[in-house]
């Protein structure tokens, strides 16, 4: 059984030709790998500074929401520290990375 997924959700891509100069694809991947480990980084302290707000009990609420010619939608009420998770896995999300070869 085949599954075909047309319209696949992709995230960060960069499709290179095998024709392209080594040494300018080992460039790119150099680069591209530097982006995706800050990405990481930034993740990981939201993420820790998340949970570390979720321990310690932290109290307040964060409301985003969208208000459109009198009409008003809250998307996420959420903790500090559950706000701050949610960011940090999302920019994880966002900035994972893949580089690929085309012919």
């Amino acid at each position: 059984m085949s599954i075909s997924y047309r319209n696949k959700f992709k995230v960060e891509q960069t499709k290179i030709s095998h024709k392209t100069k080594h040494g300018t694809q080992i460039k790119l991947a150099k680069i591209e790998m530097i982006q995706a480990l800050a990405c990481y980084i930034i993740a990981l302290l939201c993420i820790i500074g998340g949970v570390t707000l979720i321990i310690m009990g932290a109290a307040g609420v964060i409301e985003v929401g969208v208000e459109l010619k009198g009409m008003k939608a809250t998307l996420l009420n959420l903790s500090p520290g559950a706000f701050l998770f949610s960011v940090g896995m999302g920019v994880a999300w966002l900035g994972r990375y893949r580089f690929e070869h085309i012919q």
